[in-house]
């Protein structure tokens, strides 16, 4: 891939995300995934999230998020992924909380480990989970009495296909998630 290739691919996905065209439908309770976990359609980028949260102790508890790509062939890229991709390329799978009444309380755990993949043309490897859904669970801790029901999570990720297609990025989409005891 040459650097026109990439720049047009860099310029395409900076031009969804300033114009904001990232479509999402959020379903409490829905069918399909974890139960009472919340159901995330990203038809435009090509996924559907199931995103939870349990309670593990009295003031603890593990957010999961479920990242499954709809199109055959369709993968993500590894946390390590610096947020503006390789060369404006790509996009790293992240589960973050939002300042609050919950705080981080140790590093996120994937369901799969991400390799490292050379690409012609890039200047970095990019860290590829395989085709497929990913789950990542992210510990988290009550800091505050008045924390609510819920915590707020801020998901960003990107769909590839194998064959070279990508998707626009989904980037800091901010959820709030009822901890289930």
């Amino acid at each position: 891939m040459g650097p026109l290739t990439r720049r047009a691919i860099a310029l395409a996905i900076a031009a969804v995300v300033v114009t904001g065209a990232v479509a999402a439908v959020v379903l409490l309770g829905a069918d399909g995934g974890q139960p009472g976990a919340t159901q995330l359609d990203f038809p435009v980028n090509r996924a559907h999230l199931s995103v939870s949260a349990q309670a593990t102790g009295a003031n603890d508890a593990v957010v999961e998020v479920t990242f499954s790509p709809t199109v055959p062939g369709g993968h993500l890229y590894g946390t390590t992924m610096p947020r503006t991709g390789i060369d404006g390329a790509g996009r790293p799978t992240l589960v973050e909380l939002a300042s609050g009444a919950w705080s981080v309380a140790g590093p996120s755990v994937e369901s799969v480990p991400a390799h490292e993949q050379v690409l012609p043309g890039f200047s970095a490897p990019f860290p590829l989970y395989p085709d497929g859904p990913v789950t990542l669970r992210l510990p988290i801790h009550r800091t505050s009495a008045d924390a609510g029901p819920s915590a707020r999570v801020i998901l960003t990720f990107m769909v590839c296909t194998s064959s070279g297609v990508c998707f626009p990025p989904v980037e800091r989409t901010v959820v709030d998630v009822p901890v289930r005891s």
